[in-house]
């Protein structure tokens, strides 16, 4: 859909019920969408054929909520 429209796409994240490759991205200084134990906010395979990448950011990285949810073009925030 969104080729059809000519919006570039690098990467898209969505939740669904059938996913080939995830890539998870949490971040410890984000207090919206990060659990505060570590092992709540890894996703896990249901399939032996899924991909999942947790990539966890430190606190010390200073990574927000709005940092990690911001989609754009590779070069770009």
């Amino acid at each position: 859909m969104l080729q059809q429209r000519y919006v570039p796409v690098d990467l898209l994240v969505t939740i669904a019920a059938s996913v080939a490759r995830c890539l998870n991205y949490f971040s410890a200084n984000d207090l919206l969408g990060t659990d505060p134990v570590y092992e709540d906010n890894l996703a896990l395979a249901t399939d032996p054929q899924q991909y999942v990448e947790n990539i966890h950011f430190p606190a010390q990285d200073r990574v927000s909520h709005m940092a990690i949810s911001r989609i754009g073009p590779s070069g770009e925030g």
